[in-house]
């Protein structure tokens, strides 16, 4: 086999890897429905794979409500000073 194919195999398995390790961050609860942003990137995470592997992506629906949304409730953070 050629060397120039063996690397090109190997960068796109640490390619694919780096992506799922992002999209492994990504899909934690408090990313993915912190806001529409967040859970774009997500979803236009599981995208990218699917072009890579030919799978079909499983996107993430949006929430009932944006964890932004309900920090802002709770108000801002107060510091704690020692």
């Amino acid at each position: 086999m050629d060397e120039n194919v063996v690397l090109k195999n190997l960068d796109s398995a640490i390619a694919l890897r780096n992506l799922d390790l992002a999209i492994a961050i990504q899909s934690q609860p408090g990313n993915w429905d912190y806001d529409p942003y967040m859970h774009g990137l997500l979803n236009g995470l599981l995208f990218a794979r699917s072009c890579i592997t030919g799978e079909e992506p499983k996107f993430y629906k949006p929430p009932e409500k944006w964890k932004k949304d309900h920090l802002a409730m709770i108000g801002p953070s107060q510091d704690i000073q020692a």
